[in-house]
């Protein structure tokens, strides 16, 4: 059966939901999320989630370390990514292109990605869309970090 919903309903994360806030939508729009991404963040995460090897980020979480003037990843988001969770193996930072209308989403390496100065040049796409992202999750098939990512090839080879 095809789950249907947001992000974190099709990961299956769903026990764990809670409608997003007005808060966090007008902040993904203040940063340039495209309409057509916005339904996968009509849920967020009442807390951090660990669904080995992966852990997702509570939305005040999310909002911190996407935040400027945090400490957090704050250059990421000014380069369309946004960070919804790390790797539990190496702390690599999963992101959301939010200026893709389809949300690709991949990860950052976490040893090379503070002296980058395009973080965009530094990602590696592990999924073409939001969609794809949530059903390797839910299937146990997403890379556990940017080097297996790697490793496994593009999306959908």
């Amino acid at each position: 059966m095809e789950k249907t919903g947001s992000f974190y309903q099709r990961a299956g994360l769903g026990k764990h939901i809670q409608p997003a806030s007005a808060g966090l939508l007008a902040w993904l729009r203040q940063v340039g999320a495209s309409e057509a991404l916005l339904p996968a963040f009509g849920d967020s995460l009442r807390e951090d989630v660990e669904e080995f090897p992966l852990v997702f980020l509570a939305e005040s979480e999310l909002l911190r370390v996407n935040a400027p003037g945090t400490g957090g990843l704050c250059c990421g988001i000014a380069q369309g990514l946004l960070v919804v969770g790390a790797s539990a193996l190496s702390g690599d930072p999963v992101v959301i292109d939010l200026r893709d209308p389809a949300g690709a989403g991949g990860y950052l390496n976490h040893e090379t990605m503070w002296s980058a100065a395009d973080l965009r040049g530094e990602i590696w796409r592990a999924a073409h869309s939001w969609e794809q992202l949530a059903v390797l999750i839910d299937q146990c098939k997403f890379p556990s970090n940017y080097h297996d990512a790697k490793q496994s090839g593009p999306p959908g080879t």
